[in-house]
């Protein structure tokens, strides 16, 4: 009865150190936050529908006004302060990471009259982007996604190079 006893207290120690140093392990390490966002999301929740133009509305949501395409390396800060003013928009969703440290993500970014702005980033070693320069009314946006695998595995597994492809209507 003792040894049953002092096994489950060393279990359940053995439980609580493993996350706590897994904790730990992590603390120092940046999390993948590139890919984390509802372009990406929605298609693959929705993966019959990659191929086709579908409209940013309908994925982002109708709140958003307009929406900015900007390529590796461009400031998202310096372009919001253009377009809506210095300390008059303010940043609701995504993050804006300092560009000397991460200058290989493209950006997608939303805004709407209220200044509320959702940043998007993705990075170019996995995404690419064909996509119309300066900013368009989101209504007018409409994207579409394909994805190549580009290093096969035999378990299946490979990377793969995402593609989207944004049109405007005019």
């Amino acid at each position: 009865m003792r040894s049953v006893f002092i096994a489950s207290v060393a279990g359940i120690a053995g439980v609580i150190l493993g996350a706590w140093s897994s904790d730990i392990l992590r603390s120092g390490q940046q999390s993948s936050y590139f890919e984390a966002n509802d372009i990406e999301n929605y298609f693959l929740k929705n993966p019959l529908v990659s191929k086709h133009n579908i409209s940013l509305p309908e994925i982002v949501g109708s709140s958003w006004e307009a929406a900015c395409f900007l390529g590796v390396g461009a400031n998202a800060t310096l372009v919001l302060d253009g377009i809506l003013g210095i300390n008059s928009w303010n940043l609701k969703s995504g993050r804006i990471v300092d560009e000397g440290l991460l200058d290989y993500l493209s950006k997608v970014i939303l805004y709407n009259a209220d200044g509320a702005v959702y940043v998007m980033s993705f990075d170019e070693r996995d995404y690419k982007f064909f996509a119309p320069s300066n900013c368009h009314a989101t209504e007018k946006v409409s994207i579409s996604r394909t994805s190549e695998e580009v290093n096969s595995d035999p378990d299946g597994y490979g990377d793969h190079l995402i593609t989207y492809r944004i049109t405007v209507k005019e």
